[in-house]
Formats: C-alpha cells, sequence, structure tokens
C-alpha cells in the first residue's frame, strides 16, 4: 500500500469517527430532548393537579377524551324521554327531558346521560359556558356539569331559588329561609362558605356572581300591601360589605347579569338596564308599550350583548342591544311565529315559521329553511359552527 494509500484509508476512518460522533451527539440531543419533554410533562401535570385538584383533572380528560366518542351523525333521536329544552356545554349540544341531560359530540355520539333526579330541574348554561347548572326549583339539591360528568352536586337546607357561577368556579345560591325571607350564600370552588346574607323585608329572586367570585348581585323585590318595588343589591364577598343598592320601581326583574366592571345588566318587563358599577346611575332601553315576547344574552359573552324580540299589533320585530343597554340593531320580521332566538358572535338567530332566520349589523338573512331541518324548529342552540335545531322529529344541525 502506496503512502497515499494509506493517507487515504486513515482519512476515512477519522471521517467515519467523525460521523459516528456527529450521529452520536444527535442521538444524544434527542434523548435529552425527549427526557426533558417528559419531564416538562409530569412537572406540568403535578402542577395541574395542585392548581385544580385531582378530581378537576379527571374531569379535564374525560371532557378531552369525549370528542374522540363515535356517532351516526345527525339528525338524532333521544331515547329517554320527550326533549323539553336543548342548550350548548363545551361547544357540544346537551339534551334536556324531564329526568335526563344527555350531551352530543360533533360526530353524534353520545358523550353521557345523566339522571337529573329532580322534580323540578332548571338547567342554565354558565358564564363562560363551560358548565350547566342544574338545581331542583321544588327541592335542595344543585349540580354542576361539565360535558362528560359532574364537577359538583351538593343538598341545601331549604329549597332553592336561584343560582349562578362564577367563571372562577365560585357558586351563588339563593335559597328560602326559616325566620327570613331568603338567604343568599356564596360557595368558593373548594365548597367552603365565604359569603351569607339574609332578609326580612327583601324576597331575591335573581342572583349573579362576577368573574372573579368578589362580588355578587341580588334581584330583590318587596311588597307594601298590593304594591311591590324592585331594587338590585350589590355586596362585596370578602368583607361580606354592602356596596350599593338601586331602586327600579314597580318592575319585576326578569334577567339579571353581573358585569366584570361592576355594572348590572337587567331585563325587566317594561324596560332594559344597565346600573353603574357606582349603583349611582343607570341606562335604559324603554320598550316604548311593545309586548316583549322572548330575551336571550350572548352565549359566552360575559360583556356581550342581549336581544329582545317584541309582538306589536301582531307584527314581531327583533333588538339587540349593547351591555350598556343602548341600541346596536333593530329588524322587523315577517314571519308568523316565533319560537326561539340565540345569541352567539354579535349575531341573532331566530327560530320563526318558515326556518331560521340570522339578524346582524348588516341585517336579517334566511340561513336554514323550514324543509330543510325536517320541520317547525322549536328551539335553537348555538355554537361556533353550528345551530341546533329541535324540530318534532329529532334534532338536525345546520352549518352557520
Amino acid at each position: 500500500m502506496t503512502k497515499k494509500e494509506q493517507v487515504a484509508d486513515k482519512t476515512k476512518v477519522s471521517d467515519i469517527k467523525k460521523i459516528r460522533k456527529k450521529r452520536s451527539r444527535r442521538a444524544l440531543a434527542k434523548r435529552t430532548v425527549v427526557f426533558s419533554a417528559v419531564i416538562v410533562f409530569i412537572i406540568a401535570i403535578v402542577i395541574a393537579i395542585e392548581s385544580i385538584g385531582v378530581a378537576n383533572l379527571e374531569i379535564w380528560f374525560s371532557d378531552f377524551n369525549s370528542r374522540f366518542v363515535v356517532g351516526d351523525g345527525y339528525p338524532i333521536e333521544t331515547e329517554f324521554g320527550e326533549i323539553t329544552d336543548i342548550k350548548t356545554v363545551g361547544g357540544n349540544l346537551a339534551v334536556i327531558t324531564e329526568e335526563n341531560i344527555s350531551v352530543y359530540n360533533d360526530a353524534g355520539g353520545r358523550i353521557k346521560n345523566e339522571h337529573i333526579g329532580y322534580k323540578c330541574a332548571i338547567v342554565n348554561e354558565s358564564e363562560d359556558g363551560s358548565r350547566l347548572v342544574v338545581y331542583d326549583a321544588s327541592g335542595t339539591g344543585l349540580k354542576v356539569e361539565s360535558k362528560s360528568s359532574v364537577e359538583t352536586e351538593r343538598k341545601f337546607d331549604s329549597k332553592i331559588i336561584a343560582a349562578d357561577r362564577a367563571k372562577n368556579k365560585s357558586i351563588a345560591v339563593i335559597t328560602e329561609a326559616e325566620r327570613k325571607l331568603c338567604e343568599v350564600a356564596v360557595y368558593s370552588k373548594s365548597g367552603d362558605e365565604v359569603f351569607r346574607w339574609s332578609s326580612g323585608d327583601n324576597y331575591a329572586l335573581a342572583v349573579s356572581i362576577s368573574d372573579n367570585g368578589e362580588k355578587v348581585a341580588i334581584g330583590a323585590f318587596n311588597l307594601n300591601g298590593a304594591e311591590y318595588s324592585s331594587r338590585i343589591i350589590c355586596f362585596s364577598v370578602k368583607n361580606g360589605k354592602e356596596l350599593y343598592r338601586y331602586e327600579i320601581g314597580d318592575r319585576l326583574i326578569l334577567f339579571m347579569n353581573l358585569l366584570s366592571d361592576g355594572r348590572v345588566s337587567l331585563i325587566t318587563e317594561d324596560k332594559a338596564m344597565t346600573v353603574a358599577a357606582d349603583g349611582k346611575s343607570a341606562t335604559e332601553y324603554d320598550y316604548g308599550g311593545r309586548d316583549l315576547v322572548l330575551w336571550e344574552r350572548e352565549s359566552s359573552k360575559t360583556e356581550g350583548k342581549s336581544a329582545l324580540c317584541f309582538k306589536d299589533n301582531g307584527k314581531y320585530e327583533v333588538v339587540i342591544i349593547e351591555a350598556d343597554s343602548t341600541e346596536y340593531k333593530k329588524e322587523k320580521l315577517d314571519v308568523v311565529k316565533v319560537s326561539d332566538m340565540a345569541l352567539f358572535d354579535s349575531t341573532l338567530y331566530v327560530a320563526c315559521s318558515g326556518g331560521i332566520t340570522a339578524v346582524d349589523e348588516d341585517g336579517a338573512r334566511t340561513v336554514a329553511e323550514e324543509k330543510n331541518i325536517g320541520g317547525e324548529s322549536l328551539k335553537i342552540a348555538v355554537t361556533g359552527k353550528y345551530i341546533y335545531c329541535l324540530t318534532s322529529k329529532g334534532i338536525e344541525r345546520v352549518e352557520k
């Protein structure tokens, strides 16, 4: 072997060693990255367990896995009794009957079928749309449900009048009381009582708790002979101090929502109102003598809009108002009947004779004709992609 060949061989061996070292370094780097990712994942799991608890982590995994439940698509028919309402929870369809709550994913797969167990169940969507608040209007039971399981369940000593859940998982509940007209209590996400108020002259019918659980607003009225007067009373949950009370006169509160900035948005029988955060003033939207037949607030939007449906001289008109009760959009509908409404992302969807109509800042348009959804829409529920329609034949789904 010549010297050139020897040098060439040595160069090849050196190159091979360099390549092997390079590959080893790459393999080590990959193993390090994988190991680091595993460690980060484990740390994340530990932090999650410490911050939200094992039970809530189990709910998270259960909710996550629910998207993979196989279904036969839409339309669907429930096998658990006559449907009384449909709602959304965690972006999925919730079907309510007298005895059950069933939840279906995008594929029409049934995620769960939960027996309610209440004689007179009231089912409300939470402010963030991730939970259903279910309570017995003729009893003492309350549940908070995710789309796949029950987050919490508790019993109270007295009959429940109303309840609300904050984004931070605090729960506010109005109950009857033995020696008072009513009691209002707030419970932290761990279930501890952090606030209680009772009254001997105010009967509370509505309650709303702020996103962070720091404030609670109570809608109450009292009777003086044949006359009654209503008011909003706002409290600090932390120290129990009354922040303000605002008199709204001889009208009943139909809906109330405490906004994160301290304002209270409410709908009454003749006006929509927004009470200022200091309780010293309010902006109003007067119905002008029109009959209010339906109202709806924007799903999953704490600072969102509200919608009102009026019937005047046999004609329907819908109005979308801002959080401060100023008018955003008004539209007359040339329809014979309005059955339901759903407000999502500043667009109002109206179930009416002929199909489903959408109303936004550009006007009104037909989204789905009655013949394409299996008949007259009795109830509707809206998510980011779909409109779910309850008809006499079942539940159909149409894209927005």
